[in-house]
């Protein structure tokens, strides 16, 4: 019941964070969209592409869930408690970047960066997109893109545990995103303008706070649990 209330928290971070999804990978998106020539269905190039996303999301929640397990086996049991805090933490960093004050995400988004520079130079050398594995490719390198959002849900992730789990949050997560991603190829324009206003960058901010506030709550209820036991 605590990995399906994970994996809705996370679907729902990537549905409220809308607004700032688009503003970080609708120029993705659109690049994605824009050579009709290739002779990859439009539908089908989409579908390759956010596979290729969802997947770096997986690969990136399996990782840290199976690293926070091993030193879990190999040090203290108090690791597992440390990595859900932190995850809160990342959590309530996401809310306070969408009402405005990204003061908490920006040293993990600088970091990010590092690895982002040469998935750009790869990103480069896959346009024009010609092949279904060109577009599965562009995907999985689209994941690496520096976002708070992403690594407050892989935080979440971390917290698992379990490998499988972390995988399965990011899955969640990924597919959260996805509206507003499709949304952005079809009516980007309008949706970009109306998505940056403050106001829905705010109810964004408000469904993560309580995402948080719901996560605090379950860690709550086993931290309690066990010790009755």
């Amino acid at each position: 019941m605590t990995l399906a209330l994970i994996m809705l928290s996370a679907f729902w971070v990537g549905l409220a964070g809308a607004g700032h999804c688009l503003s970080m990978c609708s120029g993705f998106s659109g690049m994605a969209a824009t050579d009709l020539s290739t002779g990859i269905p439009r539908w089908q190039n989409f579908a390759l592409v956010q596979l290729g996303r969802i997947s770096s999301y997986l690969l990136v929640g399996a990782v840290l869930a199976a690293g926070l397990q091993w030193l879990e086996l190999s040090t203290s049991d108090s690791l597992l408690v440390v990595g859900h805090y932190f995850a809160l933490f990342m959590l309530l960093g996401l809310a306070l970047y969408l009402f405005g004050f990204p003061q908490l995400l920006l040293p993990f988004e600088k970091l990010g960066g590092w690895i982002w520079r040469p998935c750009q130079r790869l990103i480069n050398g896959l346009f024009p997109i010609q092949r279904p594995s060109q577009a599965f490719a562009f995907g999985l390198l689209w994941g690496w893109l520096p976002c708070g959002m992403v690594y407050a849900v892989a935080a979440l992730a971390l917290s698992t545990g379990v490998p499988y789990q972390g995988a399965l949050v990011m899955v969640a997560f990924g597919i959260g995103t996805l509206p507003a991603i499709y949304s952005s190829q079809a009516i980007l324009g309008y949706l970009t303008q109306q998505v940056r206003q403050s106001m829905v960058r705010k109810i964004g901010g408000c469904a993560v706070l309580l995402v948080a506030i719901l996560n605090w709550y379950i860690h709550s209820l086993s931290q309690n649990t066990a010790h009755f036991h």
